[in-house]
């Protein structure tokens, strides 16, 4: 395993957009490279990533309430997430770029590609989910209770406190009590099949695409990742150990693996 000596913690930049309130960071020059986190997550997730790359333009989003984007009026639905991602690419003046997605990220990346169409050029996944779920979300009916309740004031805000202590020991240690609940209030209303429908039509679309995953991710067991390649029609990438954060303790083997998948996609 192994990482860039120093990770990289560019400015926040934010704009107005119709759906609120775009937040996102920017850092290289070359090709556009946009990253999109998992739940819960924010930009801090690809900051040992970026610097592995530094001859690509980074931009790092947050999705609605994660990090220093406020949640304010968009829902927990795949459309209004879908939405706001998309003005904020236009507030950062992404014209066309590959989106570099972890975990959970990846569905909303995939539904981010379909959506876009031709701006984007590629699907880079690591660690993905949101095909079936995984070990933690695999009792659906207590998942949608809970997105339920996250929804409601008074107890969402009780719910996602008492969600923080598990989620750091899971590793998710910058997790807030608004990060944890916002994350059931989108996982618990997600179209899983809608998504593997999605993928579906990429593939006859023929979008390029990087899968890559550790065996001993401790909390996307590698059988759900592989889906992805599998749905996606590629062959993936597997290191032995990394865990679920391979976007840090895989970020130098991740570059490597990119830049020659990437060299492949920019000569078609």
């Amino acid at each position: 395993m192994s990482w860039p000596d120093r990770a990289s913690d560019p400015p926040v930049r934010s704009a107005s957009i119709p759906t609120g309130t775009a937040t996102w960071t920017e850092e290289g020059d070359g090709p556009t490279v946009v990253a999109i986190h998992g739940l819960p997550g924010s930009r801090y997730d690809f900051r040992w990533l970026a610097p592995a790359l530094p001859d690509f333009r980074w931009i790092r989003t947050e999705q609605p309430g994660f990090g220093d984007a406020p949640t304010g009026r968009v829902g927990p639905e795949v459309g209004d997430l879908i939405a706001h991602l998309s003005e904020v690419l236009d507030a950062a003046q992404v014209q066309q770029a590959v989106l570099v997605a972890h975990s959970f990220g990846a569905a909303v990346a995939a539904h981010l590609a379909e959506a876009l169409g031709a701006r984007v050029q590629g699907l880079a996944l690591l660690a993905p989910a949101g095909l079936r779920p995984h070990s933690l979300l695999r009792h659906q009916r207590t998942v949608r209770t809970l997105g339920g309740i996250a929804r409601a004031p008074g107890f969402g805000t009780a719910l996602g406190h008492l969600l923080v202590p598990p989620y750091r020991a899971l590793g998710f240690r910058r997790a807030s009590a608004a990060e944890a609940r916002r994350t059931f209030a989108v996982v618990g209303r997600w179209d899983w099949a809608g998504t593997r429908a999605v993928t579906d039509r990429l593939r006859v679309r023929g979008l390029p695409a990087l899968v890559t995953l550790a065996e001993d991710d401790p909390i996307v067991e590698p059988a759900r990742t592989l889906l992805w390649a599998e749905r996606l029609g590629v062959a993936p990438v597997v290191w032995p150990s990394g865990g679920h954060s391979v976007q840090k303790t895989r970020a130098l083997e991740f570059a490597a693996a990119f830049r020659a998948w990437h060299g492949r996609l920019a000569s078609g």
